[in-house]
């Protein structure tokens, strides 16, 4: 591993690693105990208790032990002072012996006013679930809203659950975040040889800071140090600064790049740097992201298309790949063997290889307790699988918490120093923190799933979020809704058998709302033996893989337009995405409403004699032409592709 290029990197990124001193709990420890109940929390009488010599290190424990299955949420409780704003962490140890329980047991946090009533957010991670499990750390991060008072930490065990588990040593803590959070280029990897190249740094300045100077040191081919000046930009509430300069003028090979950032006095508030390389020819790579976000396999463009999945057997395979998917993402750990079950379909395999983080679930029940340990795992399971011909990429990160940030960003110098050939992709379901993790992976990932109980803006939140996030410098390849509600436990208010699936025009407009916002892939959740067991037992799965089909055939009849040079458009907004493409001379032009209500959108191409030359998607009494653009009237969840070509004269 390249130690300079590691350096500047964990300089560039700090948020999880210095935490502020503890903010007080009472008896965190369960140490200190009046009539069998712990001080400070606010325990349950029953299944509760608090034990001498069950806690971590041998001291005492709070235990929760039940024969039989939970029926409702069981908590220990304690409140304490928060404030708005400010970013906290929360942890516990916990350990399970023969615990039963899909949904786990967790520490978390609820946010209140100031009269007690609770405020939206929180942070409630996805906890323990193994069935016996040594000491494993549950923790997560999260920021408190506006109107925020106190908060109640909470020790959960979720309905369903039976078994023992024990939980010590709950901390609390504030996370502060430096003034430079994270500095990255446009080009993949950091790795350039000719053009022009961005540098991009995310900001958090504190509050009251004005004019604040932002400023990329760097070397030039002279080998002179230069200072690029950077406008502070806001986007989606968040603060970032770029620089554009040609490669030609920085100095060839590795170098550190710098962001610094001072006051309005001169004195410096912050910086950080990461490594960027010049070089004569570019690395010949496998699998690489290309200049315009576009994933390129063997050197051809190549849009994913694809579903999550376990394993499947043959027969599965098989009839996965009746269905328009160039690609799948399989959960587990997997072998070449597993591949292989793929690439007699031609399909691409995006290998999991994420949880095995000391301290976690998955690491603890390998044995894995040290970093080094962990380490050598990683490096084991890419020398296994990174030179199989069907491996499009490494799935790093689903869903976790922001405390796992630092872990993550050393493992992402790990899939780097190991495996030049395949890019890393990780997905959120937040977009609190959203940015910070691009410090982990070369394409980002959303899987919004509005259907029930969310409107369809959620999507166009998430994608304007990711948009943000990258600054224009990451792909994402995005998770559409492909499954009901109802089979992971229903939704707050309704019962399962009352969950629809998602209904056919709902499941197209999802990819095509994500494509339209700028996503270079879509992988589905989601197609595997579990659910298709469950919707055969109900005679409904042929119904509805015939719909999810239905929904990507589109995708993939056009997917020659979605890997065409995009072209500039002006129009539309961030619920009624736009977006261009070129090929062979005409301009294909995409444009999706999530609004509530029927919107108009009017998209300018530039110049004048415009016309339409063919309605790819959607109705063509959706669209008129004028001389310089195309006015689309789409209704909720409409979605228009048309292509458009000038009239020759």
């Amino acid at each position: 591993m390249n130690m300079k290029r590691t350096i500047g990197m964990v300089m560039a990124m700090t948020v999880c690693s210095a935490f502020a001193a503890d903010i007080s709990l009472v008896n965190a420890g369960f140490e200190d105990v009046k009539d069998g109940r712990p001080i400070g929390w606010k325990m349950p009488k029953s299944n509760w208790r608090v034990a001498r010599g069950e806690g971590h290190n041998g001291n005492s424990g709070l235990v929760w032990e039940s024969s039989e299955p939970l029926k409702k949420r069981a908590i220990c409780t304690q409140r304490v002072k928060a404030e708005a704003g400010k970013r906290y962490v929360v942890s516990a140890m916990i350990r399970t012996e023969n615990f039963d329980c899909a949904r786990g047991a967790k520490a978390c946090i609820q946010f209140l006013d100031a009269s007690g009533k609770g405020l939206p957010g929180g942070l409630y991670p996805r906890g323990v679930k193994a069935r016996t499990c040594d000491w494993c750390k549950c923790d997560g991060i999260t920021t408190a809203p506006d109107g925020t008072a106190a908060a109640i930490i909470s020790l959960a065990v979720l309905p369903g659950a039976s078994g023992k588990v024990v939980f010590d040593d709950v901390r609390l803590e504030s996370a502060d975040r430096p003034p430079v959070l994270y500095v990255f280029s446009s080009a993949y990897r950091d790795v350039a040889k000719d053009g022009k190249v961005t540098f991009n740094a995310y900001l958090n300045l504190p509050n009251g800071t004005s004019n604040a100077k932002v400023e990329f040191v760097y070397q030039n081919a002279a080998g002179e140090t230069c200072r690029k000046s950077a406008p502070i930009r806001l986007d989606n509430n968040e603060r970032y600064a770029s620089a554009t300069v040609d490669v030609a003028d920085l100095a060839m090979g590795a170098q550190d790049v710098r962001c610094v950032v001072t006051g309005a006095d001169g004195k410096e508030l912050g910086a950080a740097s990461f490594m960027f390389s010049r070089v004569a020819e570019l690395p010949k790579r496998r699998v690489e992201i290309d200049a315009q976000g576009r994933c390129r396999v063997n050197g051809k463009p190549f849009f994913p298309i694809g579903m999550y999945s376990n394993f499947l057997d043959e027969n599965d395979a098989a009839k996965y790949a009746t269905g328009p998917f160039n690609a799948v993402v399989v959960y587990g750990i997997s072998k070449p063997e597993n591949l292989k079950v793929f690439e007699k379909h031609g399909i691409m395999y995006l290998a999991t290889l994420k949880n095995e983080i000391p301290g976690k679930s998955h690491a603890t029940q390998r044995g894995i307790r040290t970093q080094a340990e962990s380490d050598a795992f990683f490096r084991g399971q890419i020398a296994l699988l990174k030179n199989c011909p069907n491996l499009l990429g490494w799935y790093v990160c689903d869903e976790a918490p922001l405390s796992e940030l630092a872990a993550r960003r050393h493992l992402y110098d790990i899939y780097r120093a190991e495996d030049a050939d395949h890019p890393c992709w990780a997905v959120m379901d937040k977009l609190d923190g959203l940015r910070e993790w691009m410090s982990i992976c070369d394409v980002i990932g959303a899987d919004p799933y509005p259907v029930p109980t969310r409107p369809m803006s959620q999507l166009a939140d998430f994608c304007r979020a990711e948009n943000a996030a990258t600054c224009g410098a990451r792909p994402f390849w995005n998770v559409p809704q492909n499954f009901n509600w109802g089979w992971y436990g229903g939704r707050p208010g309704l019962k399962k058998e009352d969950i629809p699936f998602p209904t056919d025009a709902q499941l197209k407009f999802f990819n095509w709302m994500h494509i339209a916002a700028g996503a270079n892939g879509l992988l589905g959740y989601t197609f595997s033996p579990f659910c298709m067991k469950k919707y055969a037992k109900y005679n409904a799965y042929a119904r509805h893989w015939k719909s999810i089909c239905d929904a990507y055939a589109d995708v993939k009849r056009l997917s020659d337009v979605l890997l065409a040079d995009p072209f500039a458009v002006t129009g539309g907004a961030f619920d009624t995405p736009v977006r261009a493409w070129r090929k062979d001379g005409k301009v294909y032009v995409l444009a999706c409403n999530a609004k509530a209500e029927t919107a108009d959108v009017t998209v300018r191409l530039g110049g004048s004699g415009w016309r339409i030359a063919a309605v790819e998607l959607g109705d063509a009494a959706s669209v008129r032409a004028e001389k310089d653009g195309i006015v689309f009237s789409l209704p909720t969840c409409g979605f228009t592709m048309v292509k458009m070509e000038r009239n020759e004269k």
